[in-house]
């Protein structure tokens, strides 16, 4: 006798179920997505790379104007380029806001050359410029 209420209590309990997953599944789904894209550790930024270069690199500056030219400009401070950075270590790798910082570092019109890219484990972001003569 017991036991033939748990046996109607359960087959209304399965008749619910996949409409119960349904919903679980569409409430559940976005949060599982983002969770994952934070907790997945090869798709976030460990480290940002300054490299700043003078005006004139090894190669250009054998004739000694250059080289003296180097020595009396001031190489951009790193705080300036860090300034533009969109991009942090710990945030998503992203390219658009990486293109976005190159444009935003062209945008100060002190560089000859501004380049953002990854390393090659793709876990570095790079941010190389090149002074410009100002």
């Amino acid at each position: 006798m017991r036991l033939r209420p748990f046996l109607n209590q359960l087959r209304r309990s399965v008749v619910q179920l996949p409409s119960l997953c349904a919903i679980a599944a569409i409430l559940l789904h976005p949060q599982h997505a983002a969770a994952q894209a934070v907790t997945d550790s090869t798709r976030l930024v460990n480290r940002v790379v300054l490299i700043r270069h003078d005006v004139y690199d090894s190669s250009e500056a054998k004739f000694w104007p250059r080289r003296v030219a180097n020595q009396l400009h001031v190489r951009t401070l790193q705080r300036v380029v860090e300034r533009e950075l969109l991009v942090r270590p710990g945030d998503p790798i992203d390219s658009a806001r990486a293109a976005e910082t190159a444009r935003n570092l062209r945008r100060l019109q002190v560089f000859r050359d501004v380049a953002v890219d990854t390393s090659a484990d793709g876990r570095t972001l790079r941010v190389i410029t090149r002074d410009g003569w100002t």
